[in-house]
């Protein structure tokens, strides 16, 4: 188990689940844009939602990480246009990093807990390696 990767079709019930089970999980998120240049956008936050918007008349879909203390303006994420969908572990029986990649550039998502494997049961999600 140390990485799996989400189907494109799997990505809206992934979100919810991630919100129904993580809400509240501390998350830290980071952009490497094209440049490989690393951004921070969030440092352990509270998870408040984690959706994906598809836009069917439009060209580009949308993922949005928010998070933030509960009485608080979330701090927000958009991902424009994900690409692939991939769950890595760093050797603990939990996957902690989500990589999204996205045309802009690859998101990284570290969750503390992690997100455990039973969440993609209903899934069918598939190993990569």
């Amino acid at each position: 188990m140390k990485t799996r990767e989400l189907k494109q079709n799997e990505w809206k019930d992934f979100c919810r689940q991630l919100n129904d089970t993580h809400q509240g999980s501390m998350v830290t998120v980071q952009l490497i844009q094209l440049d490989g240049r690393t951004n921070p956008i969030m440092k352990d936050m509270p998870l408040q939602s984690f959706a994906l918007n598809e836009n069917r008349n439009e060209c580009n879909d949308t993922m949005v990480i928010a998070a933030g203390l509960p009485n608080e303006r979330p701090r927000q994420h958009m991902i424009v246009e994900p690409v692939r969908l991939i769950l890595r572990n760093g050797g603990s029986d939990r996957y902690n990093e989500l990589d999204v990649i996205a045309e802009s550039g690859t998101t990284l998502v570290t969750f503390h807990p992690g997100i455990i494997p039973a969440l993609l049961d209903g899934l069918g999600a598939r190993p990569t390696a």
